[in-house]
């Protein structure tokens, strides 16, 4: 729905790597991308219209846990994105900072949702506690919420929080949790799923629950449910809410989009082929929908644009993560970088060209107008090596190979798994087995071996997709002896 190691040390010893097999003929299950005439620009930023508020503190607190030397609360009109295993990088000051566990500033580094609050703080779920940042402190709230599986969180305007996480939503007023679960209070379906997928804090105060397949509404202490057969009049896979300007909420779902703005539900049907994962509405209420493969897309008067690699500075078809500051400034999180759109001008951060700590981006969170831009600076490139051995310890000779940024999963597109990423390359073993990829972006990459009519993927557990290696910049990667074809 919404989803890492350190740097890769060279290693000396051997490597056992177990390789899955893939079909070649595999195809993905999202099907082929349509194609589409290049989508107008973005129409330029307008400025904010208001000085954004002062941030205010919470009625509890604990004990500070970490406390950086970065600009005053409410003055640091924040940008941080999350990722999922390496904490939240944040723009301040005209750099980078970078939070995680190893600098005390979180208690976790696999970041799930964060959200704005209404002082300008941001509230970081991971899935070991909740934090908020003011810009210059961080407060652990630890995981009073006590249920598994945290997906998202929202700031009420009284500084109190909530948590959507398995089974149901919970509310933290200042001193205590109260937890709603979906078959007692945001569903009448007794067979509903137990999952939620979002949740938000409407401008008037109510709470928007987005589950699997209905929406709940928390208002003046009482529930309301829509799903099908009370508001619908089908069943919806729901994915992520987002308000306009007038405070509508607008809820995208595989199908398509559904706006409610008085007592009826307005649904305008999606584009084919799209898997939706996040949304946000700009300050002139156009929507823009982030998705798993198909790119970006924006509605606007009632028809669909889309935004890819191909014709556009989009660097990635997979958008999992979209953000408007009060600049009318367009954020975009990716599996390969994150994006800022400006008017016409569109800015690209990857870990090649700035301090990402990770590419694969899962949340944002911009606070206020936004910070000031960093110039975007290009790292030296990194190289990998490495030798394939079979599982009778020969060299392979002459086995093809080749490397991607995106992960690799058991069904794909095209005639080789990273056939159709951003950006790939490839090799070819020597008599040794011995291998060498040069001038890489610095990043994390992904790699598969061919042997005669299949495909195996590097991983070093179970599972149906490839383990991501570490590049850095200006160094060599040596990945030591691969095991080709060990379980």
């Amino acid at each position: 729905m919404r989803q890492r190691s350190e740097r890769m040390k060279r290693i000396s010893t051997l490597i056992i790597v177990s390789l899955f097999l893939l079909q070649i003929a595999c195809q993905t299950l999202t099907g082929p991308r349509p194609t589409q005439p290049a989508p107008a620009t973005p129409a330029p930023a307008s400025p904010p219209t208001a000085t954004p508020p002062a941030a205010t503190q919470p009625t509890m607190h604990p004990t500070a846990t970490h406390i950086p030397e970065t600009t005053l609360p409410g003055e640091a009109n924040l940008a941080c994105v999350g990722s999922f295993g390496y904490g939240v990088t944040c723009i301040q000051n005209n750099e980078w900072i970078n939070y995680t566990k190893s600098n005390m500033a979180l208690s976790g580094d696999l970041t799930k949702d964060i959200a704005v609050c209404p002082g300008g703080e941001l509230l970081v779920l991971n899935t070991t506690s909740l934090n908020l940042f003011d810009g210059a402190v961080w407060r652990d709230y630890g995981k009073g919420w006590g249920h598994s599986s945290p997906e998202a969180a929202a700031c009420a305007a009284d500084g109190n929080f909530w948590v959507a996480h398995y089974l149901g939503v919970s509310h933290f007023d200042g001193a205590a949790w109260q937890t709603y679960t979906v078959k007692e209070s945001l569903s009448k379906n007794p067979d509903a799923y137990d999952l939620i997928e979002d949740i938000a804090v409407a401008p008037d105060g109510a709470v928007w629950v987005v589950l699997v397949n209905g929406i709940a509404v928390f208002a003046d202490g009482e529930w309301t449910v829509y799903e099908e057969g009370t508001g619908f009049g089908d069943t919806y896979f729901f994915e992520s809410i987002a308000f306009d300007s007038r405070g509508d909420p607008w809820i995208i779902s595989s199908s398509g989009l559904h706006h409610r703005g008085g007592l009826f539900w307005d649904f305008y049907p999606n584009v084919e082929y799209t898997t939706p994962q996040s949304i946000a509405v700009d300050g002139q209420d156009r929507v823009w929908v982030g998705t798993l493969s198909n790119g970006l897309l924006l509605f606007e008067n009632e028809s669909w644009l889309m935004f890819t690699p191909q014709n556009s500075a989009l660097a990635s078809y997979n958008v999992s993560a979209l953000a408007i500051d009060a600049a009318d400034r367009i954020w975009v999180g990716t599996m390969w970088g994150l994006h800022v759109i400006e008017g016409e001008m569109w800015t690209v951060y990857q870990m090649s060209n700035s301090d990402l700590a990770d590419d694969n981006i899962v949340t944002i969170a911009v606070a206020g107008t936004g910070p000031a831009l960093p110039t975007a600076q290009q790292k030296a490139p990194g190289t990998i090596t490495g030798r394939l051995v079979d599982t009778d310890g020969a060299p392979m000779a002459n086995a093809v190979l080749e490397v991607c940024v995106e992960t690799i999963y058991s069904s794909y597109r095209g005639a080789t798994p990273c056939e159709g990423h951003p950006y790939t390359r490839d090799a070819v073993s020597n008599a040794n087995g011995v291998f060498t990829i040069e001038n890489l972006p610095a990043g994390f990459y992904n790699l598969a071996v061919q042997t005669d009519d299949t495909w195996l993927l590097y991983s070093s557990r179970s599972g149906s997709a490839s383990e991501r290696f570490h590049v850095p910049a200006g160094e060599t990667t040596d990945l030591g002896e691969i095991i080709v074809g060990q379980e």
